[in-house]
C-alpha cells in the first residue's frame, strides 16, 4: 500500500508541475505583450494618469531578467506574425 501511496504523490506533483508551467507560459505571454506595448506607445499621446501607470508597468518589467524577458516576447512573436 505504501508503493501505490507514493505513485498517487507522485502523480499529483507532476500534475502541479504541468499547472505551474501551464501558468508560467501565460505569464510569460502576458509579460511579452507588456514589453511590446511599452515599446511602440508614443507617450506624447498619453494622459497624465496613463504615463503614471505605464511607468509602474515598465518598472516591473525591468525587474524581468533579460533572459526571461527574450523568452516572453518570443512567446508572443507568432501571434504578431499572423496579425
Amino acid at each position: 500500500m505504501g508503493h501505490t501511496l507514493h505513485e498517487r504523490k507522485i502523480s499529483m506533483l507532476e500534475t502541479e508541475i504541468k499547472i505551474f508551467m501551464n501558468k508560467r507560459q501565460d505569464l510569460l505571454r502576458v509579460t511579452g505583450a507588456a514589453a511590446l506595448l511599452i515599446a511602440t506607445l508614443d507617450y506624447s499621446k498619453l494622459s497624465k494618469e496613463t504615463c503614471s501607470a505605464v511607468e509602474i508597468l515598465s518598472n516591473s518589467l525591468n525587474k524581468v531578467s533579460e533572459e526571461n524577458l527574450r523568452y516572453a516576447l518570443n512567446r508572443i512573436k507568432p501571434e504578431l506574425i499572423l496579425n
